[in-house]
């Protein structure tokens, strides 16, 4: 018998969830109406896991998860990006697509040696390091594929790009991208670090 009703640093779901009925009503009528969302607060209350529940339960959408925990420079992010996408591509049957629209950052994937599970790689083709439009390449990806396979995108602790130098350009780009996006819904969560 557990003697905590909670779990803590995992995403949450079934019995252990906690449902909030009138925010999961509010999450997935964005999600639906592909408006973009922010859900900020303090850590460990459940935000990842309330918006990842309601992102799964949607109809005929498919999820994309990138976690930006610890991310260290501008690459990194385009990499937990592209990373995200495979992951989702492999697992819902697009991997193949998903691998040729990252074409310019040269996708590549191996199996796990211990569980045998998929990892993706990256290496940007063009330049040996991250530059502003691959962002951008990153970005217009996810939505080129949102037009086939009905995409939400969760980026989760959204807070850790503002510990990078580059950081008001990162978000300029990604700004510049997602806001001409209509037809796909985005969810920034991120949490007070102190």
């Amino acid at each position: 018998m557990k003697t905590n009703p909670f779990s803590y640093g995992v995403i949450v779901t079934g019995e252990d969830y906690c449902p909030r009925t009138s925010l999961e009503k509010t999450v997935r009528s964005n999600f639906l109406s592909g408006q973009n969302m922010a859900l900020h607060g303090e850590r460990r209350i459940g935000k990842t896991s309330l918006i990842t529940n309601v992102a799964k339960k949607l109809p005929k959408k498919r999820l994309v998860y990138v976690d930006f925990l610890f991310v260290n420079n501008p690459m990194d992010v385009v990499e937990r990006i592209a990373q995200a996408v495979l992951e989702t591509a492999n697992a819902s049957g697009f991997l193949k697509t998903a691998m040729s629209a990252f074409s310019s950052l040269r996708p590549t994937m191996s199996f796990d040696p211990l569980n045998g599970a998929p990892t993706f790689s990256l290496t940007n083709t063009s330049e040996s390091h991250y530059t502003p439009k691959t962002i951008e390449e990153a970005l217009q990806t996810i939505y080129s594929l949102n037009e086939k396979q009905n995409l939400v995108v969760i980026f989760d602790e959204f807070q850790d790009i503002l510990r990078i130098p580059q950081s008001p350009e990162i978000l300029a780009k990604m700004r510049s991208r997602i806001q001409f996006q209509s037809k796909l819904s985005y969810a920034f969560t991120g949490s007070h670090r102190s």
